[in-house]
């Protein structure tokens, strides 16, 4: 939720000037699909999702902009681009390099640690105050699952909605970060 916050960087880095970010993407189409999946299930789940409304610009674009403007800010040795779809495709390759980039050990268990998120006090619903903090999908089952990347497209509209496309700025950077 800081991507949303500019403040919230100059914040962060005010307090931590060597702090280290790991910039995480993932397809505008599925990010979009799977924030309306979400939402099914937090309204099923009995949860209120608001008048959240699913616009790609506002939801993938923008706080992607912001976070690429911040990163423009830091010397590159301060973060680190991953796609999603990779990173769940070869998790071994990325944890390692991911570890070597923190300087963090890697040895013998620390990589299948680190693949059983179902272990985390993250992986449990929520406080009463707020118990969609994370996807019902993944709550329902917060396991690190065999994952092969589908190839998503940029063109023609998202499944909900009436004729919802994505903007040239959204098609932008998805193209800097790798996806067609």
């Amino acid at each position: 939720m800081y991507s949303y916050d500019t403040e919230a960087y100059g914040r962060i880095i005010s307090k931590f000037p060597e702090a280290l970010f790991i910039h995480l993407v993932r397809h505008p189409r599925g990010t979009c699909e799977s924030l309306f999946k979400m939402r099914q299930g937090i309204e099923k789940g009995g949860g209120s999702a608001g008048e959240f409304k699913l616009d790609p610009d506002k939801v993938w674009c923008s706080p992607h902009r912001k976070i690429v403007e911040f990163l423009a800010t830091l010397p590159e040795k301060q973060w680190l681009r991953i796609r999603g779809e990779q990173f769940l495709s070869r998790p071994d390759d990325f944890l390692l390099q991911i570890c070597a980039w923190l300087g963090i050990r890697n040895e013998e268990g620390d990589l299948e640690a680190m693949k059983h998120p179902e272990n985390s006090p993250f992986a449990r619903m929520g406080p009463m105050n707020a118990r969609f903090g994370n996807d019902p999908g993944f709550l329902e089952n917060p396991k690190l699952h065999e994952y092969r990347a589908e190839v998503l497209s940029l063109d023609g509209p998202l499944s909900y909605g009436k004729g919802i496309t994505f903007s040239e700025e959204t098609r932008h950077y998805a193209s800097l970060f790798g996806y067609s």
